[in-house]
C-alpha cells in the first residue's frame, strides 16, 4: 500500500494533503486553523507545491477541477479571490496574479515604513 500522506510547509503555512487541513503559524508560534472548500483547497495544494512558479489558469481548473478548461469562465479567478482572502494577514505568503499569465503563491512584501 502507497503512503497518500503529503505535507507541503511553505513558511508558516503546512498543508496536509491527506486531513485536508491548513494551518497558519503566527509570530506568537499559535496555530490557526483555516476553513477552505474541496475546490479552494486543490488550488493552494497546487499552488503551494510549487512556490513561485506561475501556474496559468487553465493549469489550475485542470487540477481543481478535472476537466476541460474551455469551459472555464472566470471559476479560477473567483476561487482564488476566497483562497486570498482566507490566507489574509497571518500568512507569510499570498497568491499573486501575473496579468495574462496567470497565479503564483509568493512571499508578500512587508511594507516600507513611513518616513
Amino acid at each position: 500500500m502507497s503512503d497518500t500522506k503529503k505535507n507541503i510547509m511553505v513558511g508558516n503555512l503546512s498543508i496536509c494533503d491527506y486531513s485536508r487541513n491548513v494551518v497558519v503559524r503566527d509570530e506568537a508560534n499559535l496555530e490557526h486553523n483555516l476553513k477552505f472548500t474541496q475546490t479552494e483547497f486543490r488550488l493552494l495544494s497546487c499552488l503551494a507545491s510549487q512556490p513561485e512558479k506561475v501556474f496559468s489558469r487553465e493549469e489550475l481548473f485542470g487540477k481543481a477541477w478535472g476537466e476541460d478548461p474551455t469551459a472555464m469562465g472566470r471559476n479560477v479567478d473567483v476561487h482564488i479571490c476566497q483562497v486570498r482572502k482566507k490566507l489574509s494577514d497571518k500568512c507569510s505568503h499570498t497568491v499573486k496574479a501575473l496579468s495574462g499569465v496567470g497565479y503564483k503563491l509568493t512571499l508578500k512584501r512587508k511594507p516600507k515604513p513611513a518616513v
